[in-house]
Order: C-alpha cells, then structure tokens, then sequence
C-alpha cells in the first residue's frame, strides 16, 4: 500500500469519527473502513443478537478487487457486552491481475485470470465503544481459492464500523 492510500484511509476513518461524535445509538447496519488483507470498505447487517451478516470491498496489489460476504455467530465474552468473538463461513469473488507463486518453477508471476471464485472462514473479535454508533473489530480468515489457478492464503483485517 502506497503512502497516498494510507492517507486517504485516515482521512476517511477522521471523517467517520467526527460524523458520528453526536451519535449514541447502535444500529442495525454498519458501514466503516478496513485496513489489511484486504484494504477497503466493510460492513456489517446484525440480524439479531447472534448472527450477522458481514463482508468487504476490497482493493489488493496487481489491480485486483475483492468482494467478500460471511455469515457470522457472534458470542459476547463473560462480563462484558461490549466484546464479542465472531466465527463463520463466507464467499470471496475477485476480478483483476493477481500475484500468484509458482511452485513448478519458483518465481513469482502475475495472472490476470479475469476473475477468481474462492471459500473462507473468518474467526474475529469486535469491541462495541460504549454509548457510541462504533464498533472497532480485528479478524483472521483462511482462504481457498477454487478457482484456476487454485492457492491458499489467509486474510486479516484491522478496521472500524459506524451504525447510525
């Protein structure tokens, strides 16, 4: 990530805190930043108090982009509601050129594959702020790929939502 996509996250993460400095509610829906594996837009839909529907727009190196949705059980640690561990299946959809290893001949190489098709797990915690629209969340995700050429690798995200 370039030193201008950097700055333009912490603008936008600025510009979503002093939006919602008035705010005390917690909403249904979420919508907010993430910074990682990959960097762009995420958001969440809570269903209810257990399960919830999460995912990210997403931008990695090699002009690739990358949708992914997960169905997430959330579960509130002891004491405490503001945190909550989260687990759960989910789809990835990519299009682009993508950086690939190639185990045959041990190199790097860049396939634009026009798109790729892909399954992963994700386990997270999120931490409600209290009395605020904000939940800051980090998460982990093994990833397969199923598509040609199929690969491994694993997702991580550090990122913050706003629910009006």
């Amino acid at each position: 990530m370039d030193n201008r996509s950097i700055i333009r996250m912490v603008a936008l993460l600025g510009l979503l805190v002093w939006g919602v400095q008035g705010m005390r509610g917690q909403g249904r829906f979420g919508f907010g930043v993430v910074a990682g594996e990959p960097t762009g837009l995420a958001w969440k839909y809570r269903i209810d108090n257990v399960h919830a529907v999460a995912g990210a727009v997403g931008f990695l190196p090699g002009d690739y982009v990358r949708l992914n949705v997960d169905l997430l059980w959330q579960t509130p640690f002891r004491g405490t509601s503001a945190l909550a561990a989260y687990y759960g299946p989910g789809l990835i959809v990519a299009y682009g050129q993508r950086r690939v290893y190639y185990f045959s001949d041990g190199r790097y190489g860049v396939i634009d594959d026009g798109g790729a098709g892909g399954v992963r797990v994700v386990l997270g915690l999120a931490y409600t702020v209290p009395r605020s629209p904000v939940d800051l969340f980090f998460e982990v995700a093994p990833a397969v790929i199923l598509t040609s050429p199929a690969g491994g690798f694993v997702d991580f995200g550090l990122g913050v939502r706003v629910y009006p």
